[in-house]
């Protein structure tokens, strides 16, 4: 059978083509080495031994193993390189490697080989180190206790929660529509860019995204509380971004942080689990709304009982937390600070920008625009320590954490700013209130001065008078003796 001319050039060519790819391949086939594990984890501060085994040796050259972040392990230097020979006769043979973990971090250790007489290095193959923090009960203790405030403050919204004012901002839901808009449209696809701007690694980018699908929480209240917004329209969006959360949370994550989960199944998010604990977690609100509809009185306790305790777990929280999550202060590097910095200023402007375009009063724009930027990321924080295997997780909650803490001086920025300006302002009027009150003060002394100058003038002429007669009487009296 004769092949057409087309049909033998073509196979012709395929077939130098593939004696090329395999002798390009087979130049670079200077030594094969095996790795017995493909991940690696170990502590922080602590030392492993890993084990490399080298079968074939073709070209006489270096072995090198290198870390490709110092900063976060260390190849001890005496295991860092060995020679190797053609003439050598015990092949397979093992070479075992001291590593050091020396803070929380995925990163990799390579295998390099650099041929004699030449100054390439090779890659030969990659295991993948994940250095944990070392497991602490206050660590466990804190996250409990964060838990538990979730679920208290949840108990406390919906005992709460007026329906009669609720069903104001319902019945006129723009507000509300425009802040569930921006909290759960807006915010996920902004903090999707600012993962692919500044995350420095997929666990943070995972970490940025979720804080950024998290809904609204307490901090938000407090916040419009302290700057005389709309409470009421803040606790009704809180109420209504943590029910729809329960499918637009998993749905997000599942839109804009997988794409980050490629190279690490281990950051993906078990979205049936998570729906789960959001479930969970929005059961308090509930009873609280049925337990203040059948006993009204559970408002008062809500205000005088629950919330003290609320505050009570906030402060234990503060005070365990910082020394139980210091690492994510410590060893979080320049972007997630920005990062912390930009979510909230970004979803404040947005919140503000779309609240205003859509005619909104600036007291509501200001409530929506708080809402927005203000995530809860304690729930975040919680859900990763729930989820995610570590040292995934710890990575992960850098953001979550970070952003709570700058979410705090902002809030507090602003807080301080406002009240500020208020007191200039009222000092402005009450001076301008008291000049005004002493002005009126020397008006009225001065009319009084006059109403009694007149007095005094016509008490004198009527006394004037009443002499004058006095004397004319008397006078006449004389004559007529």
């Amino acid at each position: 059978m004769k092949l057409p001319l087309a049909s033998g050039l073509a196979c012709c060519l395929l077939i130098i083509l593939v004696i090329n790819v395999d002798a390009q391949c087979g130049m670079d086939v200077f030594v094969n080495v095996s790795i017995a594990e493909e991940t690696v984890y170990m502590f922080e501060g602590s030392e492993i031994n890993t084990t490399i085994t080298v079968n074939e040796v073709l070209v006489d050259g270096v072995l090198t193993f290198r870390s490709s972040n110092p900063a976060k392990f260390r190849v001890r230097d005496g295991d860092a390189t060995t020679i190797l020979t053609t003439s050598a006769v015990d092949l397979p043979f093992n070479i075992t490697v001291v590593i050091e973990g020396r803070a929380i971090s995925i990163e990799s250790l390579e295998v390099l080989f650099k041929p004699s007489g030449s100054d390439e290095l090779v890659e030969l193959g990659k295991q993948t180190i994940g250095v944990k923090r070392i497991p602490q009960l206050l660590q466990a203790i804190y996250v409990y206790i964060v838990l538990a405030w979730i679920l208290l403050s949840y108990l406390s919204m919906g005992g709460s929660i007026d329906p009669k004012e609720i069903w104001k901002n319902v019945r006129r839901p723009y507000g509300i529509l425009i802040g569930l808009f921006c909290q759960f449209i807006i915010m996920p696809a902004m903090t999707y860019v600012i993962a692919l701007l500044f995350a420095e690694d997929d666990a943070t980018s995972v970490g940025i995204v979720l804080v950024g699908t998290a809904p609204g929480g307490w901090l938000s209240n407090i916040f419009c509380a302290l700057l005389d917004v709309d409470l009421v329209l803040s606790i009704t969006m809180t109420f209504f971004s943590s029910v729809i959360a329960l499918g637009m949370m998993p749905l997000n994550l599942y839109i804009y942080a997988t794409p980050f989960t490629t190279e690490n199944q281990r950051l993906v998010t078990p979205y049936s689990e998570l729906a789960q604990q959001l479930a969970i977690l929005v059961i308090p609100l509930f009873i609280g709304m049925a337990i203040s509809w059948k006993f009204p009185k559970f408002k008062k306790f809500c205000k005088k009982v629950v919330k003290p305790i609320a505050m009570l777990l906030i402060v234990v929280g503060i005070g365990m937390g910082v020394p139980a999550d210091f690492y994510a202060f410590s060893q979080s590097p320049v972007n997630n600070w920005i990062v912390s910095i930009l979510i909230p200023l970004f979803g404040a402007f947005f919140g503000l920008s779309f609240a205003r375009i859509f005619g909104r009063n600036i007291r509501t724009s200001i409530t929506i625009a708080i809402e927005t930027g203000v995530q809860n990321a304690l729930l975040a924080r919680t859900i990763v320590f729930l989820f995610y295997p570590r040292p995934e997780a710890d990575l992960l909650a850098r953001i979550a954490l970070t952003t709570i803490l700058v979410t705090l001086l902002e809030g507090s920025f602003a807080t301080f700013v406002y009240y500020t300006f208020r007191y200039i302002l009222c000092r402005r009027r009450c001076e301008k209130m008291l000049t005004d009150d002493e002005l009126d003060g020397e008006k009225a002394i001065a009319v009084d001065d006059i109403a009694a100058t007149a007095i005094d003038e016509n008490t004198d002429n009527r006394n004037g008078a009443e002499n004058a007669a006095f004397q004319s009487e008397a006078n006449k009296n004389g004559t007529d003796q």
